[in-house]
């Protein structure tokens, strides 16, 4: 069945590759041929061309999409992929072509060069490890029933389910089991406090526990 681009036509483009013209969509299919399965710097193993929207294209149904493109716009662009920062940072560092070179310039800006050279914030993240915490704030009062909880919440931080650890959003490491990170009604406030202690989190981290019209603020350090 042919897929059609054009409804992609009216898709925001941040973040977004489009291409122009058929030799350049073509090259771009092809190397990702070439290179096949990939393992960027931080672990990650992935397959560029699998993020490619019209991996099956050819030249005849290019020109009939851009034909019918052509009778509602003046000019014409078809997207490419629409790519995770991950494989971004991987691309801006390996990838020889100037059409993805140019548009991931154009994206990342003054912060395109750090990440080729490698000193960007996905390269110098704070590995400090706190060794205390502290209550910074305590708002409301809570309002027990059998079914509230405590939810944390850390500006910048995703929860890893499987490994009970926090990750910066910077660290580019993919994280499959993510999810709400919560302590049961039975919990006292010492428990979070010492459950906090033993993430180990940087040095100044905020956290954010709430439950029930009661919200605490921890800090490290």
């Amino acid at each position: 069945m042919e897929k059609s681009i054009l409804p992609l036509f009216f898709m925001a483009a941040i973040d977004k590759t489009y291409i122009k013209t058929f030799e350049d969509y073509k090259s771009v299919i092809e190397w990702c041929k070439q290179i096949g399965e990939v393992t960027d710097d931080y672990g990650n193993v992935f397959s560029p061309y699998e993020y490619i929207y019209w991996p099956e294209v050819t030249k005849e149904l290019w020109n009939k999409e851009v034909e019918q493109a052509l009778t509602y716009k003046e000019a014409y662009e078809a997207i490419l992929w629409n790519t995770p920062v991950f494989m971004d940072v991987w691309l801006i560092r390996y990838c020889p072509l100037d059409i993805i070179q140019n548009r991931l310039k154009e994206q990342y800006g003054d912060s395109y060069k750090a990440i080729k050279n490698r000193v960007s914030e996905y390269d110098t993240i704070d590995t400090s490890q706190s060794t205390k915490v502290k209550l910074i704030s305590k708002k409301g009062k809570l309002e027990r029933n059998k079914y509230h909880c405590y939810y944390v919440s850390i500006k910048n931080f995703i929860y890893n389910e499987k490994t009970d650890k926090w990750q910066s959003f910077y660290d580019l490491r993919i994280v499959k089991t993510w999810g709400c990170c919560y302590f049961p009604a039975t919990c006292s406030l010492k428990s979070i406090y010492k459950k906090i202690l033993r993430w180990k989190l940087p040095i100044g981290t905020i956290v954010e526990v709430s439950s029930n019209n009661l919200t605490l603020i921890y800090k490290t350090k």
